[in-house]
């Protein structure tokens, strides 16, 4: 990478594993949202993610940081190349082995914004991820 195209991330290793915590950060309905993901490295595969967020509407756009919607992330394989992840009325782009997310019903701008966070987040960690 050329010193002009580098771009200073937050890693976290986990001493003696693979396994690594990449945190992302985006823009939601109500402002700011994040997650912390925890990558298997060698795999690329996420083990888990939390999201959080600093004013999304509750019963809507908060639910975003609920476990059921969590979940959904758990165990997907990362495409480094293009987006892993799709929301359902996105499908007619969505790659082959992309994953669905159910979206969190009447928080369409939230939905959006945590998918494009994803995507776009972990492939700002390409370099890293790519090593061998």
């Amino acid at each position: 990478m050329k010193r002009e195209q580098a771009v200073s991330l937050p890693i976290f290793e986990i001493k003696g594993t693979e396994t690594v915590i990449l945190p992302l950060q985006g823009v939601g309905f109500g402002g700011a949202i994040w997650a912390k993901v925890l990558v298997d490295r060698k795999a690329l595969e996420i083990k888990k993610i939390e999201f959080e967020h600093k004013a999304e509407s509750d019963g809507y756009g908060a639910a975003m940081a609920e476990s059921s919607f969590e979940r959904q992330f758990d165990g997907v394989k990362i495409n480094l190349d293009e987006h892993t992840f799709w929301l359902p009325k996105a499908l007619e782009k969505a790659v082959e082995n992309g994953e669905v997310i159910d979206g969190i019903s009447g928080a369409t701008t939230t939905n959006a914004a945590v998918v494009e966070m994803v995507n776009y987040g972990l492939r700002r960690y390409k370099p890293y991820l790519d090593q061998d």
